[in-house]
């Protein structure tokens, strides 16, 4: 496999749901991050809907800390946006930001 380009400085993956990235592309996050890329890692919503025993809030933080540990595990930064699961495009204000991946980029170009 061929090694990321060097001039590669950040990477930013954003995710509707806690596990999105992890599934889709922690791989390739990984060798960025062992390369030396800031890697970060953006999650829309909270994964509160996503179980039927657990309730709700307890679920969005077993969710958030499975996210937080994940993102450890490669190296990464977490942005979690913690919009409440399934109604993300329900929102009107998106929280002053135009969209939920500009809510990411944001924060990623501010720190």
């Amino acid at each position: 496999m061929r090694e990321p380009a060097p001039q590669v400085k950040s990477v930013l993956a954003v995710g509707a749901h806690p596990d999105d990235i992890e599934i889709l592309c922690a791989g390739t996050l990984a060798r960025y991050a062992q390369a030396g890329v800031r890697v970060v890692i953006g999650v829309a919503t909270d994964g509160s809907a996503g179980h039927m025993a657990i309730p709700p809030d307890e679920l969005a933080g077993i969710r958030r800390a499975e996210a937080e540990r994940a993102a450890a595990v490669i190296g990464a930064e977490l942005i979690w946006m913690g919009y409440t699961d399934e109604l993300l495009f329900l929102r009107t204000s998106r929280r002053g930001c135009a969209s939920w991946t500009s809510c990411a980029w944001q924060s990623l170009m501010s720190s």
